[in-house]
């Protein structure tokens, strides 16, 4: 229940998986290693990362089309992902990542490279003002958070319909109601984005709407993973 980031580490060398499991473990962060691009592409359909770290010579598929294949998919589309290589990126594709590490990597550049994406993960679960409602007991954010969970895909249903039927006194009822469980649950990114589902509500905007439902719904699977 801590705003502990999750990395991904994709290399095909055992050594060099270990290293970075053991450096980034050792720093405080969750690791999953793969050693290959469909088991990170595997890993990426169902857990959201914070961070990965993307090799880029590998056998059936180089970091380069994994990396593309992954951009793809709703949970990572704004994760942060790094190149690890003993050798310069093709600049052609240098827009694929976050940023380039030139192996051989030390641990501090490691550990600087991920910690700067702690402030990310807050603000999809803001762990201390969710503490704050709770009586600074962990237990009970767990379960609010899980019953928020569970509650939110059946009123996000309802805020489609309602918009749908442009019935926009009930949406902005109904995100008032949300909003409310978003601070005692610290969702602190759903929040922000219901702020905005408010704005185009008053606009009646209903395509950019939908696409707001959609960010929403990505959003809710970014809060789940963040508080395992």
């Amino acid at each position: 229940m801590a705003n502990k980031l999750l990395i991904l580490v994709v290399d095909d060398n055992i050594i060099n998986r270990q290293y970075f499991s053991m450096s980034l473990k050792k720093s405080g962060f969750d690791v999953i290693a793969v050693e290959s691009g469909q088991l990170a592409i595997e890993q990426a359909m169902t857990k959201k990362f914070d961070v990965i770290l993307m090799d880029i010579r590998m056998p059936e598929m180089d970091g380069y089309e994994c990396t593309r294949r992954i951009r793809n998919i709703p949970l990572q589309d704004k994760t942060p992902i790094y190149a690890t290589s003993a050798e310069e990126l093709f600049k052609e594709y240098s827009d694929l990542f976050t940023g380039f590490l030139l192996k051989p990597i030390s641990p501090k550049q490691l550990n600087d490279t991920v910690s700067q994406h702690i402030q990310d993960k807050a603000m999809v679960f803001n762990q201390e003002k969710a503490l704050k409602f709770a009586y600074n007991d962990n237990e009970i954010v767990k379960t609010l958070a899980n019953l928020f969970i569970n509650e939110l895909p059946k009123q996000l249903q309802s805020l489609s319909e309602f918009s749908d039927n442009n019935e926009v006194q009930k949406c902005l009822d109904l995100v008032h109601k949300i909003k409310g469980s978003c601070k005692a649950c610290g969702a602190q990114q759903i929040e922000g984005l219901l702020d905005g589902f408010s704005t185009l509500c008053h606009a009646k905007e209903s395509n950019a709407l939908h696409l707001k439902l959609d960010e929403l719904q990505v959003a809710l699977n970014t809060y789940k993973n963040s508080i395992l």
